[in-house]
């Protein structure tokens, strides 16, 4: 016959105990990157909804940058960058080994 009761410690004293492990960790080393808090933002899809995504990204309080695109066609990969160069021309870093064509 089997005990309701267990001889192991019950989920909600393990949660506790592990909650008030985690309240001793200082709390901005897990709550910002170190070193660089740029958010890098990859782009997969430069038609307009990757484009204009994209823009919103960019538009937003605090260090962004646009490192990498990916579309179908290589022609749509220059329209959104030249678009987004028009906007955000320091926020992007997009050199031709980072701009991906194809389905591969």
């Amino acid at each position: 016959m089997f005990s309701s009761r267990s001889s192991s410690p019950s989920l909600a004293s393990k949660t506790a105990a592990a909650t008030t492990a985690l309240a001793a960790l200082p709390v901005e080393r897990f709550a910002h990157a170190a070193g660089d808090d740029t958010i890098k933002i990859a782009m997969v899809g430069c038609g307009g909804r990757g484009t204009g995504a994209c823009v919103q990204a960019m538009n937003t309080p605090g260090p962004t940058r646009l490192v990498a695109v990916c579309d179908v066609d290589d022609e749509q990969i220059a329209k959104s960058l030249s678009s987004i160069r028009a906007q955000h021309h320091d926020k992007v870093d997009v050199p031709p080994d980072r701009q991906f064509t194809g389905f591969e």
